[in-house]
Order: structure tokens, then C-alpha cells, then sequence
């Protein structure tokens, strides 16, 4: 192609930090693995730079996993099944104990994405790692009581029930359901941080008031 081996090895490095291939010493390149890489950055610099909100990262998260419950109700494998009941046990065991309840929920929902037997679900579920354990925090925040947190870890459990029945449409219906509840979380938390806000407001101004 009458282009000089500079241009190609360039060409080469690009691609490889793109991860379309994989370069090593002693072989001839190749077509790399997919990977959650690039959209992890994208996420990750959405949620750093404040222009992707947890709400907003539960919207995206929402459609997806529901259909990948659908999806694992369909083709999970009795190891699937045996790995999410463990991963509820774990929730149980955390209760509110935020760091450990997030890296359980984190591996439920990444069973459910490899259960689906579709390559690009695992994919998209480990790129919203980050985002999806910022998400699972702020909902946790939200919990006012120790008895709403079991309800949503029944929600999990009768997720698994589902899946391992191979009912996709309940799978699909339940994780609609334990979204819907994350999200109610998230509004009211939220609503609580503003009326907090401007509790702090009406403080300063009659405090600004009295000294004058």
C-alpha cells in the first residue's frame, strides 16, 4: 500500500488504545476483545464533571436491566441462579452497612448481565460500575427505615425466584418494580437536601435580621 512502517506502527498504537486490537511482543496484532473501556470513561467523566445526575444514571440504568432480567429469566444457568441467591445472602448480611450492600447489589445486578447470555449486557453493566455503585448509594441514603431496606432486598430475592422459574415476564415486571422504588429513593432524598437547604436559608437571613 506504499506506506511507510512509521505511519502503520502509529496506526497500530491508536488502535490499541481504542482497544480494537491487542498488540504484544513475538505475535502479529489482533482484533481486540470488547471491553466496557470507553463507555466506563464516558460515564465516569459524565458523573466527575456533574453532568450526569444518580437520578439520570437510574433513568439509563432502568430499561436496561429490566430487559436483562427478562433476558436471564430465559437462558440463565443453574450457576447463574446459585451466584445471585449468594449475592442476596450478602445483601441480607450487609443490611445497612453501605459500602458492603453496594458491592453485593453490584454483583447481583453483573450476574444478571452475564446470565443473559448476551456479551454486550456484561459489557454495559461493568461500564456503569461506577456510576451504578454511586446510584445504589444515593437510593441507599434515601431508605428511611430499616424495614424498607428488607422490602427491597425481598425485591432482589423474588427477582432470583423469578429468573430461576424461567418467568420473564415477572423478572422483567419485579426489576421495573425495584427501580421504581430506587427512584422514589432518590426524589426524596433529594427533596429532603433542598428543604434542608433552605431550612439553612431562613436561619441566615433571620440571624443577617437580628444583627441589623
Amino acid at each position: 500500500l506504499h506506506v511507510s512502517r512509521s505511519v502503520v506502527r502509529e496506526a497500530y498504537r491508536s488502535l490499541s488504545s481504542a482497544g480494537l486490537v491487542e498488540i504484544a511482543n513475538g505475535r502479529s496484532p489482533r482484533v481486540g476483545q470488547i471491553t466496557n473501556r470507553s463507555l466506563s470513561q464516558l460515564v465516569q467523566h459524565a458523573l466527575s464533571t456533574r453532568q450526569a445526575s444518580a437520578a439520570q444514571i437510574l433513568e439509563l440504568r432502568g430499561p436496561i436491566e429490566e430487559h436483562a432480567a427478562e433476558l436471564a429469566a430465559r437462558h440463565r444457568t443453574a450457576e447463574d441462579v446459585r451466584e445471585l441467591r449468594q449475592a442476596v445472602s450478602a445483601l441480607r448480611a450487609a443490611a445497612a452497612k453501605t459500602d458492603a450492600y453496594v458491592k453485593a447489589d453490584l454483583r447481583f445486578h453483573e450476574i444478571i448481565g452475564r446470565a443473559t447470555g448476551t456479551p454486550l449486557f456484561s459489557v454495559v453493566v461493568s461500564a456503569l460500575r461506577t456510576s451504578m455503585g454511586e446510584s445504589i448509594r444515593v437510593s441507599l441514603a434515601g431508605r428511611r427505615s430499616r424495614a424498607e431496606l428488607q422490602r427491597v432486598i425481598v425485591t432482589h430475592a423474588k427477582i432470583v425466584d423469578a429468573i430461576e422459574r424461567a418467568k420473564p415476564s415477572e423478572a422483567r415486571r419485579l426489576m421495573a418494580k425495584h427501580f421504581d422504588e430506587a427512584r422514589a429513593s432518590v426524589r426524596r432524598l433529594a427533596a429532603d437536601e433542598a428543604a434542608a437547604k433552605a431550612a439553612r436559608h431562613v436561619r441566615a437571613t433571620r440571624t443577617r435580621v437580628a444583627r441589623t
